[in-house]
């Protein structure tokens, strides 16, 4: 008489149970880790923040973080593959730049408004273990709708560590930066401080 084989037949589904398990785990991107320029610094109860814009030039619209490694390809763009911005990268230097650039209540209003066009945003390695961060802005200066000025800036730091993290770090320092050179850009324009003839 022939035995009923149970234990095969359970042997068997459970297999199969894992191999579905398996076929449908989540897409390695869902499981990136997610960056932006750390919390936001604390501004003032009686703060007047900048009127700031900020737009991305074409390949700077989407999370992925960049780098280059300047020692083997400097024109090869690269993409971290488990590490990505929590937005894009022009969204997380508004933000970040939100928090910096404010001024006390009781001074001038300023009537000018400030346009940046974010044309770099990434990590460089001039060797494996020796890296910074890179930001350049083209950045303008609008009274209502005539240009006051305009100018390149470029500011890097050097990153802690030469992996994501690290150079998340690295633009967060060149932003810092970047802030401390708008600050004193504008304050240099008279229409912009309130005292223009």
């Amino acid at each position: 008489m022939n035995r009923p084989r149970v234990f095969p037949a359970i042997l068997f589904l459970c297999l199969g149970l894992l191999a579905g398990c398996a076929l449908f785990q989540s897409h390695p991107e869902t499981q990136a880790r997610r960056y932006d320029l750390g919390p936001a610094a604390d501004i003032p109860p009686f703060a007047r923040p900048w009127r700031v814009s900020v737009r991305a030039d074409e390949g700077l619209e989407d999370t992925g973080m960049r780098y280059r490694l300047l020692y083997a390809d400097p024109a090869e763009i690269r993409v971290y593959a488990h590490s990505r911005w929590a937005d894009m990268p022009a969204g997380v230097l508004r933000q970040a730049l939100e928090s910096r650039l404010h001024e006390p209540v009781e001074t001038v209003e300023t009537h000018c408004s400030l346009h940046l066009e974010l044309l770099r945003f990434e990590q460089e390695f001039r060797n494996p273990g020796d890296s910074r961060g890179a930001l350049v802005v083209r950045a303008a200066l609008r009274h209502g709708g005539t240009l006051v000025d305009e100018r390149l800036m470029t500011h890097t730091a050097v990153a802690p560590t030469p992996d994501a993290a690290g150079g998340v770090l690295a633009l967060a320092r060149a932003v810092d930066q970047l802030a401390a050179a708008l600050r004193a850009w504008r304050a240099g324009q008279a229409v912009c401080r309130g005292t223009y003839p």
